[in-house]
């Protein structure tokens, strides 16, 4: 049975609470990696599927009632509340909202240093990815407030993509890029459905081929729709955590409206990878994290 992790309804900008999950323990496979000039090219289960990510419909995610009925327990792992993000007191602008001439915050900074401390060294997600996929998940709170999106869903994928960024011997730098640059296999029609190059290599380094990149694993396509600046440095870039992160929410949101309902997220998780047991891994990810969390 496909499973999602729960999540209540979106935070007011002034409590910006989050909802954890925990239970259940799932096997997440390995993946083979490949390091060449300075650019990680990953293989197996990070890249399974990326072929069938096409973009999700164009209808606007609703923003309506964030009360939708629960799902039965059996059908989700059970909610855990204790491990929520704050926001920082410094930070007080969503990504992309900043004043005219100033720079819109990193959604990383929007997260309390504390938190990400804590629930870094709790967890095991290194601290530069934490606090992306935490600030990413505040700030579409407060844009897209009908999501409901989770920081532990987006640590999920995250985890069962590329490790955060860390697969093949690789990190996230403090200023948010993975390096070495990380690129999927060709999508060649080998190991997966045949996606001719969309972006004349721009984005994946192959002109006959596309390739998912960065942390996150967008396809070319993808990222040309839905990337986003997350960093407020004007620029969208898949090797960076914060664009990453924001941008794989923005497609976690447009493929599945509101994420507190079963088929919604299961829709959005399977529009973003659709491998018959990519749920399953991200579940297990976000659950380990959340009960990890405390």
């Amino acid at each position: 049975m496909s499973r999602r992790p729960t999540t209540e309804a979106s935070p007011t900008r002034t409590d910006r609470r989050l909802i954890v999950v925990a239970g259940l323990s799932l096997a997440v496979v390995a993946v083979g990696v490949a390091v060449v000039a300075g650019t990680t090219l990953l293989g197996g289960s990070a890249t399974e599927g990326a072929a069938e990510r096409s973009a999700p419909p164009s209808a606007t995610p609703e923003h309506t009632s964030e009360s939708t009925s629960s799902p039965t327990a059996s059908e989700t792992p059970s909610q855990s509340t204790s491990a929520t993000p704050n926001a920082s007191e410094t930070a007080s602008s969503s990504a992309g909202t900043a004043a005219t001439g100033e720079r819109a915050p990193a959604v990383s900074e929007l997260v309390d240093d504390g938190w990400v401390d804590t629930v870094s060294e709790r967890v095991g997600i290194p601290r530069r990815a934490l606090s992306a996929y935490a600030g990413a998940a505040l700030d579409l709170a407060e844009r897209i407030p009908g999501c409901a999106l989770s920081w532990n869903t987006l640590a999920g994928i995250g985890y069962v993509e590329s490790r955060h960024g860390t697969l093949g011997g690789g990190a996230i730098g403090g200023d948010g890029i993975t390096r070495p640059t990380l690129i999927g296999i060709a999508l060649d029609g080998t190991a997966s459905r045949a996606v001719a190059d969309t972006d004349r290599g721009r984005l994946d380094g192959d002109a006959a081929w596309d390739r998912a990149i960065g942390p996150m694993q967008f396809t070319p396509e993808s990222w040309e729709r839905y990337g986003t600046d997350g960093s407020g440095d004007g620029l969208a870039d898949p090797q960076n955590i914060d664009d990453a992160a924001v941008s794989a929410g923005e497609y976690l949101c447009a493929a599945g409206g509101e994420l507190g309902t079963v088929d919604n997220w299961v829709r959005a998780v399977a529009a973003y990878n659709d491998a018959s047991d990519y749920n399953a891994k991200v579940v297990a990810a976000a659950d380990h994290y959340a009960t990890a969390a405390g």
